[in-house]
């Protein structure tokens, strides 16, 4: 009997390839003005596209903050500064969501086949009744899903 709990458990080892492994997970760190610490994120929904370009990044931290990004025709490494509303936007639970972009930039680290990375730092204006405005900022390393 134990042999063949061996044979199993081997058989199933060795039927697994490559596309059944796990691909690494995205990363995404969050820091917005009025807090000292790292906002912790729970939900990421990226893609990173190396044929087109284009780089989405939903990203939720576990007090209903809310960051968007968004680039196309991405193919070199730099810095973005003619960057928009379509780019970046962020809310925070009630408080806070973004109305106008008043400053920011959008710095690609790498971008390869496998992965884009990069940090974004941008001040945006509250569009919640308010005249206020909040500095947030990323870090994030995003994986493509195609082989």
């Amino acid at each position: 009997m134990k042999a063949l709990y061996i044979l199993l458990l081997s058989t199933v080892l060795l039927a697994c390839n490559k596309k059944q492994t796990v691909s690494p997970g995205h990363s995404v760190h969050m820091w917005a003005e009025g807090s000292e610490e790292e906002i912790p994120v729970e939900y990421i929904d990226a893609v990173w596209d190396y044929k087109t370009g284009a780089l989405h990044i939903y990203a939720e931290g576990i007090n209903h903050e809310l960051l968007k990004l968004h680039l196309s025709n991405m193919c070199y490494t730099g810095t973005f500064t003619n960057i928009g509303m379509d780019n970046v936007y962020y809310a925070d639970d009630i408080e806070f969501y973004s109305a106008a972009l008043q400053t920011g930039s959008i710095s690609i680290d790498a971008v390869t086949q496998q992965y884009a990375s990069g940090s974004m730092k941008a001040t945006l204006l509250n569009g919640n009744g308010r005249t206020d405005s909040k500095t947030v900022s990323c870090r994030f390393v995003i994986y493509s899903t195609e082989e």
